[in-house]
Order: C-alpha cells, then sequence, then structure tokens
C-alpha cells in the first residue's frame, strides 16, 4: 500500500510507528511547503523518526512498569519490618500492657494518625483495658 498521496495539490504522508509486530501509533504529515509531494529523503527521515519513536514509547512504558513494581516492592518491605519488629517487640515481653502499646504506636507511626485507641474487655470481671496514643 502507498503511504502517501497528493489530492488537489496537498500532500498527505503516514507512517507507523511499529516496535516488533506491535503498532504503536502513526505519524501523519500534510501540506509540505515549497512542494505537492513528499520526497524520499522525507520518507527515510520519518520513518528513522518513527523507529526511534517506538524505541522510546517502549522503553517509557517498561520504566513506567518497573517503577511501579519498585514502589510496590518498598511498600512490601515497609510493611514486612513493621510486623517484623512488632514480631520481635511482643517475643520480648510478657507484659499485655507493654504488648499493646508498642504495638499500637508502630501502627500509629507507620500509618501516620494523630490518634489510635484500644479497648480490650475481659469477660470474667467484665471490665476493660483502653490505651489512647497522640501523636
Amino acid at each position: 500500500m502507498d503511504s502517501h498521496l497528493t489530492i488537489r495539490q496537498c500532500a498527505l504522508f503516514w507512517c507507523t510507528v511499529i516496535l516488533g509486530d506491535r503498532l504503536l501509533g502513526l505519524i501523519y504529515l500534510t501540506d509540505k511547503e515549497d512542494h505537492f509531494e513528499f520526497t524520499p529523503t522525507d520518507e527515510r527521515v520519518i520513518e528513522t523518526l518513527a523507529a526511534y519513536a517506538a524505541v522510546a514509547i517502549t522503553n517509557a512504558r517498561l520504566y513506567k512498569g518497573l517503577a511501579e513494581r519498585d514502589e510496590a516492592l518498598t511498600q512490601r518491605n515497609e510493611d514486612l519490618a513493621l510486623i517484623n519488629h512488632m514480631g520481635a517487640s511482643m517475643a520480648g515481653s510478657l507484659e499485655i500492657d507493654g504488648i499493646l502499646r508498642e504495638t499500637l504506636k508502630r501502627v500509629m507511626e507507620y500509618i501516620n494518625v494523630d490518634e489510635v485507641r484500644f479497648t480490650s474487655a475481659k469477660k470474667a470481671d467484665k471490665s476493660s483495658i483502653g490505651f489512647a496514643f497522640r501523636g
């Protein structure tokens, strides 16, 4: 298929932006000044630019995907660090009050809130234990 035409003394040229077997886009050029049609040199330049554009588009998409995966892995590492630290705090203490305070303090820092409240009811004597932390 011919990729350029001349209609009513108006030049039109298009070039596909392809990488491998994936069509990424099209480049259209119209109304060339000084001539009514595009030259073979024009075509080679635009086809070269289209090839570079295909590589640049693909690289940008790959980079975006890597950045998103990196962000997800960073978040998972932070989550695991919190869980690990909380586990170590719990293993190092037998005091329920200390474990609760440390856990709530870490959760508060992790999710960046100004206040955390915890209330625990005791079934036997219907009393409760409560904690509140403010940043």
